[in-house]
C-alpha cells in the first residue's frame, strides 16, 4: 500500500484511528454500559419497594380497625 492510498490523517502526523483514539472512546463505551446497568438495578430496587409497600398498605388496611372520628 503506497501512501497515496493511505487515507489521509485527521491531524496531522495521526493515522484516524490510533489507540489514543481507540483509548477514550472505549472508556466513554465501558461507563455508559456500565450506568446502563446500573441504572437497571436501581430502577428494579424501587420497583420490589413500590410493590411492597403497596402490600404493606394493602395489609394494614385489612388489619388495623378504621379510625373513629369524632
Amino acid at each position: 500500500m503506497s501512501a497515496a492510498d493511505r487515507p489521509a490523517p485527521l491531524v496531522r502526523g495521526r493515522t484516524p484511528f490510533a489507540v489514543a483514539d481507540i483509548v477514550p472512546f472505549s472508556t466513554f463505551v465501558t461507563l455508559t454500559l456500565l450506568a446502563v446497568v446500573v441504572n437497571q438495578l436501581l430502577a428494579r430496587e424501587r420497583r420490589r419497594l413500590r410493590t411492597a409497600r403497596e402490600v404493606a398498605e394493602a395489609v394494614q388496611r385489612a388489619v388495623l380497625p378504621s379510625p373513629m372520628i369524632g
